[in-house]
């Protein structure tokens, strides 16, 4: 006899518990985010809007150079200079400030000749031509500075015995006020020995700058 309580299709097992339904944000909390972030965006934007504020109505500071130490660039030396005399009787002479930056002994006699070039401001006479120019200075280790002058210490000279031997003091003289340690000077022309200033005081050997 047939189980009354069998279907036709078989047995089957117990029912299980039915699907949960998805969790889901209600919107009241969409809103509390979404109003969490505009306020910590107001807050930042204000806390921005302050310090840019405070920054713009900050007095600017003055800056104070210090006091710029005397350079090579701004050495000056106090350079004796001697010129003729108007009236024939020995020399004058002119005190000059040269800035002569960081050039050695070599480079500043050449400042300072190339100084006498431009001729007194006082009342001395000129000693060396109108455009004489210093070429080059050398000197070797007996002490002996080589001077050597442009072609217009000879082609512009006014010549004479006087003239010539004021030439030559006071080329000695200015170099000896400045230059204790130099012996004697050797005049050139052009890179050359000549044998007289201009036809009288001779100057083809060293010079002595002291007795």
């Amino acid at each position: 006899m047939a189980d009354p309580q069998a279907g036709s299709g078989g047995a089957s097992g117990p029912a299980g518990p039915p699907p949960k339904p998805k969790a889901k944000l209600a919107p009241a909390v969409f809103a509390l985010v979404n109003l969490t972030v505009i306020v910590f965006l107001v807050v930042a934007a204000v806390v921005v809007w302050r310090h840019k504020k405070k920054v713009a109505e900050s007095p600017t500071p003055t800056l104070v150079s210090p006091p710029r130490a005397e350079t090579q660039e701004e050495a000056v030396m106090t350079a004796t200079l001697f010129f003729a005399r108007k009236d024939g009787d020995g020399l004058a002479t002119e005190t000059r400030e040269i800035a002569v930056g960081a050039e050695n002994d070599e480079g500043t006699i050449r400042l300072v000749i190339d100084e006498l070039a431009r001729g007194p401001r006082g009342d001395g006479a000129p000693v060396l031509p109108a455009g004489t120019r210093v070429l080059r200075v050398f000197r070797n280790r007996e002490g002996t500075v080589f001077l050597d002058l442009s072609g217009e210490f000879r082609r512009g000279h006014w010549g004479g015995a006087a003239a010539e031997e004021a030439t030559v003091r006071a080329i000695t003289s200015t170099v000896a006020a400045g230059f204790p340690d130099v012996r004697a000077i050797q005049i050139l022309v052009d890179g050359a020995p000549v044998e007289t200033v201009a036809g009288h005081v001779a100057i083809g050997e060293p010079i002595p700058v002291r007795p």
